[in-house]
This record gives structure tokens, sequence and C-alpha cells, in this order.
């Protein structure tokens, strides 16, 4: 005989099943799906669901599903945390912004290995996707194909573009040119279709200078895309060294849908592309620095209508310094940081996203009083409550400013070696390459 016994806790059934006088404790498998994800899985951070994916195959083709990974995406609260890229491994400082600050404050070190999440960027085993994952379970057997490694471990010339939901466009190089898309919480990447820097087709000799590139996202078309600009020369007889400059052209390529760049006309003349100067994405478009037409001011790629435009610059100390300026987000607002002064970082956020009335001085630092010397600085966040800034710097540096009692502390990070690290704000995420490109598999 079975008697089964029913309680319920926060509206949750548990049932205990009395077969024969012996008594089978319920456990969580028994909860039910909707349950299971509405009310626990969504509620978790996402080191924890990396956890649970090896709990047992259902929950992890719960937590890998593509609808799954938007929807925690969407829910989850957007905490600042810190990318650092130092030799084929990711470091992700992900914690809650006062718990963040508070440890920044009362160290003067940063220990990579102590981090939340260390992730690799290289393995030698892809699937039929073209994705890479540190989970075994993702490749069922006879699936996996061997193929050389995405990456040179200790090539260092590669850099974080810009990240996106969860996702970095990455380049690698002296051309700094695109290479591929990835999540490297879910480990997965996208290789981007090459584009031959010389094409000897039509009788006639194309050269292309790469300027810069990046990803966005349409949110009229529900697509992503990379964009990158390019100067193209031209000589007519092929047998001559003779280039005439034919001016700055862009092209875009879809992720759902295509295959090949397809262009998008003319685009501004932006500055060379370095590792502090990466493209900064907001509002459904792309932004970095341009001096078209000797006119200094902040180009942009609009993702919806695959059209560039122009926003005006703040008025700033020092014009004609504009190498000492760069972009970033602060406050979810456009934001450039001027040190055009070599005395004072003056931060600038346009308050109305494409209102060149709104710009405002957020905050004007002396930072050579505190003993910093000249270079970029790019602000990585800002609390107004707790009146802290924090900044990366072009000398290898991360640097927290306290604007209440004046003081600036520098962190030395500390990794496995010496080396040069990137530090971006990025929001991890679950979302799937797989899922966003599939159309292009099936």
């Amino acid at each position: 005989m079975t008697i089964r016994k029913i309680t319920s806790h926060d509206g949750t059934r548990i049932c205990n099943d009395i077969t024969d006088g012996q008594i089978r404790r319920s456990c969580i498998m028994d909860i039910p799906t909707e349950v299971l994800v509405e009310n626990i899985l969504m509620k978790l951070p996402l080191k924890s669901l990396v956890s649970c994916k090896r709990v047992c195959k259902s929950w992890r083709n719960l937590i890998l599903n593509p609808q799954f990974g938007k929807m925690h995406y969407s829910v989850q609260p957007k905490y600042t945390s810190l990318l650092i890229q130092d030799n084929g491994f990711f470091y992700l400082m992900e914690q809650p912004e006062d718990e963040f600050s508070y440890k920044l404050r009362n160290r003067s070190e940063i220990e990579l290995n102590s981090t939340r999440l260390k992730i690799p960027l290289f393995s030698t085993h892809v699937n039929v996707f073209n994705s890479v994952s540190q989970d075994p379970d993702d490749h069922p057997q006879g699936k996996n194909i061997l193929i050389n490694r995405f990456m040179k471990p200790e090539d260092q010339k590669y850099q974080i573009l810009n990240s996106l939901n969860g996702l970095l466009c990455l380049a690698a190089g002296q051309s700094k040119e695109p290479v591929a898309v990835c999540n490297p919480v879910v480990g997965e990447f996208m290789a981007l279709p090459v584009r031959p820097r010389i094409d000897q087709s039509h009788r006639q000799i194309k050269y292309e200078v790469f300027r810069t590139c990046g990803l966005g996202f349409s949110q009229k078309h529900n697509q992503y895309k990379v964009i990158r600009t390019f100067d193209l020369y031209l000589a007519k007889d092929p047998d001559s060294c003779d280039f005439t400059n034919q001016g700055t052209w862009g092209e875009v390529l879809t992720l759902e849908t295509g295959s090949s760049w397809k262009s998008v006309g003319s685009a501004p003349n932006t500055r060379e592309l370095r590792m502090l100067h990466s493209p900064t994405y907001i509002h459904g478009a792309l932004h970095w620095l341009s001096n078209s037409m000797n006119n200094n001011s902040i180009a942009y790629f609009d993702f919806d209508t695959d059209n560039f435009g122009f926003h005006s610059l703040p008025p700033l100390r020092y014009l004609k310094r504009t190498p000492l300026l760069t972009i970033s987000i602060l406050e979810n607002c456009l934001c450039l940081c001027d040190f055009t002064s070599y005395c004072y970082i003056d931060v600038w956020i346009m308050k109305e996203y494409g209102v060149s009335k709104s710009w405002t001085k957020l905050l004007s630092v002396d930072i050579i009083r505190q003993g910093y010397c000249c270079g970029y600085y790019i602000p990585l966040s800002y609390s107004i409550e707790r009146g802290t800034l924090l900044l990366f710097h072009s000398c290898n540096a991360l640097i927290y400013y306290n604007l209440e009692l004046l003081y600036v502390r520098n962190f030395q990070v500390c990794g496995p070696h010496e080396f040069e690290f990137q530090a971006i704000v990025h929001t991890p995420s679950l979302i799937s390459l797989k899922d966003i490109a599939n159309s292009r598999y099936r």
C-alpha cells in the first residue's frame, strides 16, 4: 500500500511517498519544471548556473536552452563586471556594485587567480557549429573534429574589440581585423569571413587599410551585426605601384543570415584603432572618435538603418589634443573622457542621446596632483551614491578615485606572470551563438 503525504512550502508542493512503511523523501528533482525555472534557476547568478549544468542532463538541457539564456539575461541585474584578458584566459570580476567598490577601497592589488570565473579562450576541438566548450558533455561522441587552435596561446597581439549582451568581438594580428564573435562563458565562438587586403580581380588592384570595427545589435530586425571600415586604394594598372585613395568605406556582416560582408557605402574617416580606442555600443549604434573633414567628432553607425552619422563633441579644454580623448559608457549614457589639459580628467556624459546641448560635465579630477602621468584614461564605472570612479589607464593600471575623500589608489593586477592586460566592462550571459546563427546550419 502506498500513502502520499503532500505538504506545501512557499506555494510549492513537496510529496513524500510512504510505501510499505518506508518513506521516500522528495528531492529537488521532483519540483515541476516551471517552478524550477521561474522560481529557482532564473534567480541564480551566472556562475551558479554554470555549476548547475553539471547536476544532471535535464538541468543542463534547461540551462543551455536558447530561450532560457535570453530570459535569464533580461531579468538579471546588470552589475559592473570587469573582464580582464591575459595570455589566453578571461578573468571575470563579477561582483555587486557595493561589494566591488568595498573590495577595491580596501586592497592595493587584484589577484587574477582569485576572481570568480577563469575562462580559457583556446581549444583544439570544435563541433559542427564552429563552437568550443569547456564542458566535455557539450561534444556528443562522433561529432568532434580536430582543427588547429583558434589562436595560439603565446600570441599576445589579439584584443577584445567590444562587449555586447555577453558576446565579445575579437580581433587578431597587426591589422586588428575582426576575426570572431564569442561567448566565453558558454564556450562558443563564430569565426568571421576573412577579407583579403589585396584584390587583383577585374584587371585592377584594390588594397585595403583597416580602420575600425565592432559588434552591434539591431532591435528593429532582431539581428546581431559586425561593422568594419577601411580605407580603399586602387591601382588601375596591375604593374603599377601608384595607388589612389578612394576614401573610407564600410561593410556589414549579419551573424544570423550572412556568410559574406555587405557594403554600406562611404564611412567616416576614423582614427586608427588601438587597444584603448575600443568602439562603444549604446542606443543601437556603435561609436568611435572621428576626424572626418578635419571636424573632430564622435562618429556612429546605426544598426537599424545601416547608416553612419556624427555627434558633436562637448566644449573641450584643448580641442587639438584629441588623441587624449576616449569614449565609453557611464550612467547608461555616452561618455567622453578628456585629458587634453594634461592636468585634469574631465568626464562628460550626453544626458539626452543625440542632443549635443545635453553634454554635461560629470566631474573633473586633478589627476596630476595625485602623482599620475599622461596617457589614456577610460572610465569603467561611476557611483554617485558612494562618490567613486574606476578608470583604466594605458600604463597598465586600474585607478580607483574617491570623490568624497579626494584620494586616488592604483591597483596592481597580479597574474601568473608579468603581462599587459586589457580590462573592459562586461555583462556575462548564456546567450548562444548557435541559436543566433541557427538558420545558417539547418
